[in-house]
């Protein structure tokens, strides 16, 4: 394996930033979360944050969910790339706080000929099943938890990269990805429409359970928490966040600039006019 150069275009953007090279120090790479040797020095570097053990098993999943998609998923929809890559070289960079600052992508190869959904979606089970049954030893993560938890990102992220890289929504790639991992969910995941701006809504989807791995709404809850009490909090409280992104945060997960035309609320000829008179006003339409 090498260290690929030139990287794929989706690393110089992706969140958290990708570092490159040896690994560093301060690194976790997905063999260590793999292996529950370990755990008794890792877990406390999560409660810093997470406070309970139950909930640093959820969030060290999530964290390794975090890095494949990032280190998989991302140059897959984005570059048309396979990327291969091995339980030791990939990794996330903690905080003091026991957040990802960083996701490490050591050596990696990328698979040669046509691209295979499934073979990808089987190359992430690969990486984070083992993962969850070190969490569900050590911390009592469930089995059910742990499988939505890849299923739900799997499918919520790749929508997200759609829209980004603009692939058509009657693409089937998700799901070819989600049948390759080999796990299954009895439903399919909900979603609400969200509309953070005057722009296009978009459909975000929802997870089936709390990342934290908690039962009682956390104070930090993401926004499509579905601890929250009902969809109306969710939808609110999405768009309230996606107003304080900077432009390039938006674009990353809305996968559009932030319309900056105002909604008037009605149509035809009078809102053109109003329109107009924004853009003379401004210079913007």
């Amino acid at each position: 394996m090498t260290l690929l150069d030139p990287a794929p275009n989706a690393w110089a953007q992706a969140r958290p930033p990708v570092t490159r090279g040896p690994l560093p120090s301060e690194t976790v790479t997905l063999a260590a979360m793999a292996d529950a040797r370990y755990h008794d020095s890792l877990l406390p570097l999560l409660t810093a944050s997470h406070r309970s053990r139950r909930k640093a098993g959820a969030t060290l999943l999530r964290y390794a969910i975090d890095a494949a998609i990032v280190a998989i998923i991302e140059p897959l929809a984005l570059d048309n790339v396979a990327i291969l890559v091995e339980p030791d070289t990939l990794g996330v960079t903690l905080d003091s706080d026991g957040h990802v600052a960083n996701i490490w992508i050591g050596p990696v190869e990328t698979q040669p000929g046509p691209i295979s959904f499934r073979s990808v979606g089987a190359l992430c089970a690969g990486l984070l099943e083992p993962v969850a049954i070190a969490a569900r030893a050590t911390t009592g993560l469930g089995t059910r938890r742990a499988d939505y938890s890849i299923l739900d990102a799997l499918q919520a992220e790749g929508a997200r990269l759609e829209r980004l890289a603009h692939v058509p929504p009657e693409s089937e790639w998700i799901i070819e990805l989600k049948a390759g991992t080999g796990l299954r969910a009895p439903t399919a995941l909900r979603s609400i429409e969200v509309r953070p701006d005057a722009g296009p809504p978009f459909e975000l989807f929802l997870p089936r359970g709390c990342c934290a791995g908690t039962r009682a709404l956390p104070a930090d809850a993401c926004p499509t928490c579905p601890l929250h009490s009902d969809d109306t909090t969710r939808r609110s409280a999405t768009e309230e966040w996606l107003r304080t992104l900077t432009p390039a945060d938006f674009v990353y997960v809305v996968g559009r600039a932030r319309s900056e035309r105002v909604s008037l609320g009605w149509t035809g000829p009078a809102q053109v006019a109003a329109t107009n008179c924004i853009a003379d006003s401004d210079g913007v339409a």
